[in-house]
């Protein structure tokens, strides 16, 4: 095999550039160096490896035929310019975007290129600290990195070098033949590190067979017409914290409008565009509230071009100081919109849609004429309407194709992570081993994590003097679910699920027994498991409790799918039914005499919950509803005292709620996963634990959860308490 051949050419306004990465390829093994005087020349040559450090050319476009060279060629592109390159290639989907001044710390991965790294020591991209300043000219270093992709984009996109304090954000990549780096600046201003790493990179490359450039495509969830509520953190937090995306498809020519309405920052912008080559680019900002609007015809011809990508709405707030209350409605209008879509309002539930259809399909039936107009809107004769008709026509209403895809929009379940997560428990682990790179002990578990609650720390130690006495090296799940045991949170929360109690002790003993035995000094290391179970843990939307609880903490163990997990399981303890506990809490087992701090819920609110779930799951129900929840907290005498109070007739109440209860609600599947609580069952048991703080109660009753479902609106439920003359002030004072 003869020597690796390389074409470099630069146009970029950096004198001496392309000698000097000549001069960085060829310390090392043999190759063959060429510099081009024009990148029609590098396109047309036969090297290996083409090396290209572009200059910014804006809007000017490669002609087709030399795309196609591209296409055919192993590249290494060099930023400024680069971008606007991988702009020419519609299959490619690496690249910056994103720009760092100074030294900015980056990590190598393990890679298809490279392999597995040879330290994790971070690498500095200069050889001399870069001083930050906004006077930028064509010879400032700087580092361009892409946005947070890594995930959505592997396989199909390798990552070589990624930014430290970004995990997710890569400056060193590869797709198929073409190899983006993202450190601009003259190769002699680059540290040895990383002079060694894109050597290393050049000739890897070089030894990669040309493969065909393929489309990526990802799956995004696509956010449809109507209205959304969010709030950003101001700038500098978080990435995630301070900015949104939306996506959008469209399969017809639309008008697209989107409308952000705001609070608390004052510097916002909305920016929309349209796939790779950012069509309809447009961006507005405001620095004094004002309502921000943006509005696109998308054409057909549009629609085509954006191929296999989405259109995209940013929001953003880029205010230091301030965080922002944010509210997003987005309308679709097409030319053969029969009728105007309606804005989905930002807090829907599944109960609110089912309303609006149960409405419609009611007064369809009594003869109400706006009623069938909507209905002849869609061509639906009044005559042959079924409810399920009518739900069909909400869905379209809504600007949804059918009933099912607007009730997976607005239905919640609990975040947690079954089968996902393994990326981010690697990164959380792999953070923290670096951090405290002698050891990782629970002192450091503790200090890494900072959001554990009292017990759950004391239950910590617990588990690490488990793993002393019993001479083992490092802290296992089974070791801290011992030692929750003794929690008295999550004894309550295992009791509450179905777990088999009195057997559980001597199971994890048994597989503690089987753990080897050695003899060692110093800490106790923190395994990787236990760190798995800590970050799902904070996954967990814990009912009323600030910090990562024990109860959110058995979710994690559960969540890791180990050893701990696979004991809870046989006796009886599922992660589903744990996060619904937890979340909701949802208890398929009434624990009797419990502790007084063991929940946040009084016995007759637990029990009221249980009985709802139980109810929704013998009537096959698909969700867990308020109206469920409304018609079990009836039957508590503080809340049957507070209506016989307010002088309702509290038999009447039950009896409507139980009608629309059986007429209106839908059945699940048979391989359905049984009733799932919906998001403002889920915001209603909040507010009433809420309530019962702000009493000095360290547990919510029924009448915390009446007062709660009374400030629901556009709900069946706000129609039954208003009918019957149930204020949410009445019960208010009724709440001591």
């Amino acid at each position: 095999m003869g020597e690796t051949t390389f074409t470099i050419f630069s146009d970029a306004d950096s004198p001496g550039w392309a000698d000097a990465f000549a001069d960085l390829l060829r310390d090392g093994p043999s190759v063959d160096v060429d510099i081009a005087d024009t990148l029609e020349v590098a396109l047309t040559g036969d090297a290996d490896v083409l090396v290209l450090n572009l200059g910014l050319r804006n809007d000017e476009k490669l002609p087709p035929e030399q795309v196609r060279l591209l296409e055919q060629r192993r590249v290494i592109g060099m930023a400024p310019g680069v971008d606007w390159l991988c702009q020419q290639l519609d299959d490619l989907e690496v690249g910056g975007g994103m720009i760092a001044q100074g030294n900015l710390p980056t990590l190598p991965v393990d890679s298809d290129l490279l392999g597995e790294p040879s330290t994790t020591m971070p690498i500095m991209p200069f050889a001399k600290q870069q001083e930050r300043t906004f006077d930028r000219t064509a010879q400032t270093p700087l580092v361009c990195h892409g946005g947070a992709n890594i995930d959505e984009y592997r396989p199909s996109v390798d990552y070589v070098l990624v930014a430290e304090h970004r995990p997710k954000c890569a400056v060193v990549m590869c797709q198929a033949n073409f190899l983006y780096a993202g450190v601009c600046a003259h190769p002699d201003e680059w540290s040895m590190e990383y002079r060694g790493l894109m050597q290393r990179v050049a000739l890897a490359l070089a030894e990669r067979p040309v493969v065909d450039l393929k489309p990526v495509v990802i799956e995004r969830q696509i956010h449809p017409p109507g209205t959304a509520g969010f709030d950003l953190e101001p700038v500098g937090h978080h990435e995630s914290a301070y900015s949104r995306t939306f996506h959008f498809r469209f399969d017809r020519p639309t008008v697209f409008t989107a409308t952000l309405e705001h609070s608390g920052s004052k510097a916002m912008m909305l920016l929309f565009m349209g796939g790779k080559k950012r069509l309809h680019w447009t961006r507005v900002d405001t620095e004094d509230g004002k309502t921000l609007t943006i509005a696109a015809n998308i054409s057909a011809a549009s629609n085509r071009a954006v191929r296999h990508r989405y259109w995209m709405l940013h929001v953003t707030n880029f205010d230091d100081e301030n965080a922002a209350s944010a509210k997003l409605t987005v309308r679709y209008d097409t030319t053969d919109s029969a009728a105007p879509i309606l804005a989905l309002p930002g807090d829907a539930g599944f109960e609110h849609l089912n309303r609006h259809a149960e409405q419609l399909f009611r007064g369809a039936r009594e003869g109400d004429a706006s009623a069938r107009e909507r209905l002849a809107g869609h061509d639906v004769e009044p005559g042959s309407l079924s409810l399920e008709t009518a739900c069909g026509v909400t869905a379209l209403e809504y600007g949804f194709n059918d009933w099912a895809t607007l009730k997976s929009h607005v239905a919640w379940t609990p975040v947690w992570l079954p089968q996902r997560g393994t990326r981010g428990v690697d990164l959380f682990f792999a953070r923290a081993s670096e951090r405290y790179s002698e050891s990782f002990s629970i002192e450091q578990l503790i200090e890494f994590t900072g959001n554990f609650n009292d017990d759950v720390i004391a239950s910590l130690k617990d588990a690490v003097a488990h793993v002393r006495s019993r001479g083992h090296r490092s802290l296992a799940g089974e070791h801290l679910l011992l030692a929750l045991l003794d929690n008295g949170i999550a004894d309550h929360v295992l009791r509450s699920v179905g777990c088999k109690f009195d057997e559980l002790p001597s199971a994890i003993d048994a597989l503690l027994a089987a753990l080897p035995v050695e003899a060692f000094e110093g800490e106790i290391q923190v395994s990787k498991s236990v760190c798995g179970a800590v970050y799902r843990a904070n996954f967990v939307n814990a009912l009323g409790r600030i910090g990562t609880n024990a109860g959110a903490l058995l979710a994690g163990i559960a969540g890791e799918r180990g050893d701990a997990a696979k004991v809870l399981d046989r006796h009886g303890v599922s992660e589903r039914n744990l996060v619904n506990y937890v979340s909701h809490g949802i208890a398929t087992d009434l624990v009797d005499h419990p502790k007084a701090a063991a929940s946040v819920l009084e016995p007759d609110l637990e029990r009221a919950v249980h009985h709802a779930f139980v109810f929704a799951q013998s009537s096959r129900h698909e969700y867990l509803t308020i109206e469920h929840l409304l018609r079990a907290v009836l039957d508590s005498d503080l809340v049957s005292d507070a209506v016989r109070s307010a002088g309702a007739d509290i038999r009447a109440l039950q009896g409507d709620v139980a009608t629309y209860i059986r007429t209106a609600t839908p059945v699940a599947a048979e391989n359905g996963l049984g009733p799932q609580p919906t998001r403002p069952f889920n915001r209603v048991m909040q507010m009433a634990v809420g309530k019962a703080r702000s009493r000095k109660r360290l547990r919510a009753n029924t009448l915390d959860a009446l007062w709660a479902l009374g400030g629901e609106r556009n709900v069946t439920v706000a129609d039954h308490l208003k009918r019957h003359g149930i204020s949410r002030a009445d019960v208010a004072a009724r709440i001591t």
